[in-house]
């Protein structure tokens, strides 16, 4: 999280754990926008097969850069916090 933040241009997914001090001090200090996801994402295996069950918790999608702000804002996958900083 702290390298992406500092890097500062990208959409990085990762559990929407708000009460930690990494979320507080890389996502709200830091990012230019935050998509809180309307379900809960299934990943795929190597073959491209859905697994059977879900991420097993909330997910978000953070972006660093506005442009990377806007595709999320634009991306219809839930709703969009306009400032996350």
């Amino acid at each position: 999280m702290r390298r992406m933040a500092e890097h500062g241009n990208g959409i990085m997914l990762i559990p929407a754990a708000c009460e930690t001090e990494a979320f507080r001090r890389y996502v709200f200090g830091a990012a230019d926008g935050l998509l809180m996801l309307s379900r809960r994402p299934h990943f795929c295996d190597q073959q491209g097969v859905e697994a059977k069950a879900n991420s097993g918790c909330t997910i978000c999608l953070v972006a660093y850069g506005e442009s990377n702000g806007q595709v999320l804002r634009e991306s219809g996958l839930g709703i969009y916090l306009k400032e996350a900083a």
